[in-house]
């Protein structure tokens, strides 16, 4: 009889009929007493957040009834009857406790504004389960919201061993980017830094545009470096590192990025146009003129921008040769070009190979390229 009922609610279930799976369900739990498994029973997200149990899960396949109580908590927590749930999810953990039930317990104090008492079931959930992910990402967004800046840097750190959601990333690039966190940003910037690959790079794209936004040059600049270094050929990554950097009048660091970046970006108006932005500023007029040229030559919409650059520059350098020494540090390629044919790759940068400028260069382009 008890199992005809199971299977009663089961079917109530899967046709939404909530109150004839509760009615059964409760006939069915006092008729079946609760078995003693022994063990914890953490790997239960899916089966909680769904209503319903997982497929995968034989451990709650071979106990009906540990479903059926747990089933049972959750209509009466969907009809409102929030203190019954309560009381049948308590009696529950009482007799068999696990990190996904802790879990749906702190969910239901949270839901009902008991913000103290949710904290204590996820930390017995952590307690539990110390990898049960769900319970740092709920406390997470707790810290956060209370602004306790701290606990939730300790939190995210302990929680990154055992993986890295959506949601734990998410409340980790609210603490980046929160302007009253500022004295830990640097703290919670190295944790994005060592998150950093293809599934975390649309966040922290948005958490670079952030800081850059809140004109935090020196944590921009930070962050954008490292994804630069891991992805070179994102282009708004590099774009905000350059223009970070340059606020912070790194241009040697700036030249370097946009440098090395593909080959296919020299074919890009745009690109030769940031690097003149870097050369005038770094104090380089014939290498800026020469990317400017190039930008207009390249894109012939940048001609009016390219124009009134090139006007604020001086026509002649005052020193070419500490132009060229500095391009030397910036693009390994350049040295290289230079190295194997001095002459020709002057006159490929309009600058006149003069004997003079060829001789200074001589001891320079002896010392063994660091690139290709």
């Amino acid at each position: 009889m008890s199992d005809a009922l199971y299977h009663q609610a089961q079917h109530a279930l899967s046709e939404g009929d909530l109150e004839q799976a509760a009615t059964c369900l409760e006939a069915f739990v006092a008729q079946t007493p609760l078995p003693r498994l022994g063990g914890f029973y953490s790997d239960l997200t899916a089966f909680l957040q769904q209503g319903v149990q997982s497929k995968t899960d034989q451990s709650w396949e071979q106990s009906p009834a540990l479903r059926a109580r747990i089933q049972l908590a959750q209509l009466y927590w969907s009809q409102q009857r929030h203190a019954v749930a309560l009381q049948q999810l308590t009696w529950l953990l009482d007799e068999m406790p696990a990190a996904a039930l802790f879990h749906l317990l702190g969910r239901w104090h949270f839901e009902l504004q008991a913000h103290e008492a949710a904290a204590v079931a996820w930390l017995e959930a952590l307690r539990l389960n110390p990898a049960y992910l769900p319970a740092y990402e709920d406390l997470a967004t707790l810290a956060n919201l209370n602004g306790d800046s701290d606990l939730a840097y300790q939190l995210i750190q302990r929680a990154l061993p055992y993986g890295l959601s959506s949601r734990l990333l998410e409340e980790l690039m609210l603490a980046c980017s929160r302007e009253a966190y500022i004295p830990m940003r640097t703290l919670f910037i190295e944790l994005c830094v060592q998150q950093i690959r293809s599934e975390t790079l649309p966040l922290l794209l948005s958490l670079l545009q952030s800081l850059y936004d809140q004109a935090d040059w020196h944590h921009a600049t930070y962050l954008g470096f490292h994804l630069n270094q891991v992805f070179p050929d994102e282009p708004h990554a590099l774009r905000l590192y350059v223009l970070s950097a340059l606020q912070q009048q790194q241009y040697g660091p700036a030249l370097q990025a946009l440098y090395r970046v593909p080959a296919r970006f020299f074919d890009d108006g745009a690109h030769w146009f940031q690097l003149a932005v870097v050369y005038s500023q770094w104090q380089m007029p014939h290498f800026a003129h020469y990317a400017l040229k190039t930008a207009a030559r390249l894109e012939p919409a940048l001609t009016p921008l390219v124009q009134v650059r090139q006007q604020a520059l001086p026509e002649a350098s005052q020193d070419l040769l500490a132009e060229i020494i500095r391009q030397l540090m910036v693009s390994p390629a350049f040295k290289a070009a230079l190295q194997q044919a001095p002459a020709r790759t002057l006159k490929e940068w309009d600058i006149q190979p003069r004997s003079a400028l060829l001789k200074a260069l001589k001891p320079l382009l002896a010392q063994k390229s660091d690139g290709p």
